[in-house]
């Protein structure tokens, strides 16, 4: 008769390296998946990050969608590589958020209605005046035009946890990967 009290059942392991990004950038996790104990076979992996329903104010980065597919040897490991992005970005590197219109409508409408203010100042209060109200709302303008249009979108600093889940052989296995998004802008 035989014992069973001294088997163990094949499996593999999921290890990830922790990733960091800018907050608009990419960034890849290199993950390994190992044999235990002569696990050999097809492991579909997925990528599965903090649910954006639950942080509804927090942009996220998004990490690859399709289910990658690596073959473990027996008693070996082998790696993969998995993408992390903005979640505005598709996988193919597109960028799906509005173009940046041209600044040429800013500057003519500002410059349209620091005329109209200067006419109406100049009237009942000086030229200097107008002028110097002028100078700082053209300031003001430009602050904010250099703070809003030169940034653009940007993922929310902090730190983020995704889990790697694989399936292969009637097995599966989790591991965890740690994304770091960093400011671009911040003061």
């Amino acid at each position: 008769m035989r014992s069973w009290a001294g088997t163990t059942t094949p499996g593999f392991t999921i290890t990830a390296n922790n990733v960091s990004l800018s907050g608009q950038g990419r960034g890849s996790s290199q993950y390994a998946l190992t044999s235990v104990n002569g696990f050999a076979g097809t492991v579909a992996v997925v990528c599965n990050g903090p649910d954006p329903n639950l942080y509804p104010d927090l942009i996220m980065p998004s990490c690859a969608e399709p289910t990658q597919e690596l073959v473990v040897p027996a008693n070996g490991s082998i790696s993969g590589s998995m993408l992390f992005y903005p979640p505005w970005e598709g996988l193919t590197g597109q960028v799906g958020r509005p173009s940046k219109p041209g600044t040429a409508p800013l500057f003519a409408g500002m410059f349209a209605g620091l005329g109209f203010l200067g006419l109406r100042l100049r009237k009942k209060a000086g030229l200097w005046l107008a002028l110097a109200l002028g100078a700082v709302s053209l300031g003001m303008l430009s602050g904010a035009v250099g703070c809003l249009g030169g940034g653009g979108l940007q993922m929310t600093p902090g730190v983020y946890t995704y889990t790697l889940s694989g399936t292969g052989s009637g097995v599966s296995a989790t591991g965890k990967v740690t994304a770091t998004v960093h400011c671009n802008t911040c003061p």
